[in-house]
């Protein structure tokens, strides 16, 4: 039973919204992802579920940090952004 588990969910990470609308089809905005994540946080009611807030760990001012990059489409990040990612992870995990 996923009860008897520790579950760590993520939040969604902001975008570069500029390369986002210069490269992809359905563009999201950071505004709508600080919603989504809203809802995922408030609906989070089991004591074994955590939320990882990466968004405001990258996000600076109404976007994405100068710390973390994404390549051409906006939507996805560098490998080194993803190192990052992962270690703001595992230092949740073991905290």
């Amino acid at each position: 039973e996923w009860a008897d588990f520790e579950i760590y969910i993520v939040s969604i990470c902001p975008v570069d919204e500029v390369k986002m609308k210069a490269n992809c089809l359905y563009p999201q905005t950071n505004a709508s992802i600080k919603k989504s994540n809203r809802y995922l946080k408030r609906h989070l009611d089991a004591p074994n579920l955590h939320y990882v807030n990466l968004y405001k760990k990258m996000q600076s001012g109404s976007g994405l940090s100068e710390r973390f990059d994404t390549v051409y489409d906006g939507a996805h990040y560098t490998s080194d952004t993803y190192v990052k990612m992962w270690k703001m992870i595992k230092k949740k995990i073991n905290s």
